[in-house]
């Protein structure tokens, strides 16, 4: 059984839901194959992604390297906290590039729409306003390019 999703403190939450005309299996997998992820999951096509760690178990880290046109690498990293298979991934989220980074918490939440898919996708721990927009502004070009993928 998932958990419900119900922000903390909305100024320090991001709360994203889309829909993917794609089974949930497929939805999931692509947030837990590494071979998947390496295809998505970036913020525009002008970025790659590396996944350097992905054991998908509870307790199991994940660390990903995104390299943009200019070479800069942006790398972020956490822990899986809860996974449902299907259902329900909840993992923390932490920048490796930056010293001061705060470790946030996001959880993914699938939801059986026959042959779609409806995903809520909750970030909390953001540190700030600014960070909460950069951290939107990413999700929703990594959703856009997960759309493409599973349509493919």
């Amino acid at each position: 059984m998932s958990k419900s999703i119900k922000p903390q403190n909305e100024e320090h939450t991001l709360l994203i839901e889309r829909s993917f005309d794609s089974p949930r299996t497929n939805v999931f997998k692509a947030w837990t194959s590494a071979e998947a992820l390496s295809k998505w999951f970036a913020p525009s096509d002008k970025m790659t992604t590396e996944v350097l760690e992905l054991d998908l178990q509870v307790g199991g880290r994940y660390l990903f390297k995104m390299i943009n046109e200019n070479s800069e690498e942006y790398i972020v990293g956490g822990e899986y906290i809860s996974i449902i298979p299907n259902e329900q991934l909840i993992f923390t989220w932490k920048w490796q590039c930056h010293e001061d980074s705060a470790e946030m918490l996001i959880t993914l939440d699938f939801i059986d729409e026959g042959n779609s898919t409806t995903m809520k996708l909750l970030q909390e721990r953001i540190p700030n306003e600014e960070s909460r927009k950069e951290h939107n502004k990413g999700w929703q070009g990594c959703l856009a390019r997960l759309d493409t993928c599973l349509e493919n």
